[in-house]
């Protein structure tokens, strides 16, 4: 289901959902969150704060998808959608782009922006990875979303652009849906 991401029912109390950004810590994958910190801010014992690094990826997120698709010679559509799956609702995914392939289908991209120090997490263009976060939440998205098609763009030490496709794993999505399930209890 895809909602307006402006409306009442997209905008429901955060504490009671579990989004994208959500479940890599709820997986303890997660560097710079605890899953016992996310814990309290649903409950609303702290605040959700915004780290240096998160603002800055948020403030980058555009031009970095801009400089992929110029590189890329993609055309790509900035995601103004949560998606919630019907059941559970509380289960939801903003992706940061999606574009359509030249078959027709659906792709999601996710935009990350990281430093030089997490070069190795991303592997080399002979042997490509993607670092465990930023898989978990393109899986979360790709299961909420009903999109299966997924590439992941990292903007390396502030000039290096890489791109990883993420295969989709339908298992690992409904292992995830059980540990956010016993985690919302």
């Amino acid at each position: 289901m895809e909602v307006d991401a402006l409306t009442p029912v997209a905008m429901q109390d955060k504490s009671e959902i579990i989004g994208s950004s959500d479940i890599p810590t709820i997986l303890g994958v997660n560097k710079w969150q605890s899953p016992l910190e996310l814990w309290a801010q649903k409950l609303g014992l702290s605040e959700n704060k915004c780290s240096e690094i998160m603002e800055a990826g948020t403030v980058l997120e555009s031009g970095i998808a801009a400089l992929y698709a110029k590189r890329y010679n993609l055309e790509l559509e900035k995601n103004n959608s949560i998606f919630a799956l019907a059941d559970p609702a509380w289960a939801t995914a903003t992706p940061d782009y999606i574009r359509t392939t030249e078959t027709g289908e659906r792709e999601i991209i996710e935009i990350k922006n990281t430093n030089e120090f997490m070069r190795e997490e991303w592997g080399s263009k002979d042997e490509p990875s993607v670092p465990d976060y930023a898989h978990c939440q393109t899986i979360w998205q790709m299961g909420v979303t009903g999109i299966h098609q997924a590439k992941v763009v990292a903007l390396i030490g502030g000039f290096d652009l890489q791109e990883r496709v993420v295969e989709w794993d339908d298992e690992l999505f409904m292992q995830m849906l059980t540990i956010a399930t016993d985690f919302r209890k």
